[in-house]
């Protein structure tokens, strides 16, 4: 049996099956769809980004936990190390309880922003078409330094390709009886 696994519709993810939201849903919405998408064991997030699409529909970028991590939690820590400095292993203690209440209050206080604000939007929106050569989606995530691509055609979201889709594509010809189950074309 033969798979062509050369062209990215072979291993992308639909949407549907990859979460996306809408710009104007709220930050804790796409929290929770980024937390409830776990790997079979529940041990990581299987998903590190959201695609994010306008009113119409229409790819607009990512929100990605590298994102969420910068934009919302880096500046909640900023005023932390001037109000609860860590001087001395003895108050390390008494600082975590401060910080904890006061971080439950600033996310419950930021919970309503939306997704918007903390949208990823490269200058250029880079994607793939389904007919696009692994290779070249490889090529766009390196690039990019993206750690997934919408899969996009006739302006149209089908779902995404993420890097390690490629890298287990690419790395199957590692494998003894890749020769035998696979083939790759420069057909597209």
């Amino acid at each position: 049996m033969k798979i062509d696994i050369s062209i990215v519709r072979e291993i992308s993810i639909p949407l549907g099956t990859y979460p996306y939201i809408e710009k104007g849903e709220s930050l804790s919405k796409g929290i929770d769809l980024l937390t409830g998408n776990r790997s079979e064991t529940g041990c990581r997030i299987h998903f590190d980004s959201l695609l994010v699409v306008n009113e119409a529909g229409e790819y607009i970028g990512q929100f990605e936990l590298r994102s969420i991590l910068k934009n919302f939690f880096g500046p909640a820590i900023e005023p932390l190390a001037s109000h609860f400095p860590l001087k001395d292993r003895d108050s390390y203690a008494d600082t975590i309880v401060a910080i904890d209440d006061w971080f439950k209050c600033e996310c419950q206080r930021k919970s309503t922003t939306t997704i918007g604000e903390y949208l990823s939007v490269p200058q250029t929106l880079p994607s793939v078409t389904p007919s696009c050569h692994v290779l070249e989606a490889l090529d766009h995530l390196l690039r990019t330094e993206s750690s997934v691509l919408p899969v996009i055609e006739n302006n149209v979201l089908l779902g995404a390709v993420r890097l390690e889709d490629v890298f287990t594509a690419l790395a199957a010809g590692f494998q003894p009886e890749f020769n035998a189950n696979y083939t790759f074309t420069t057909e597209g």
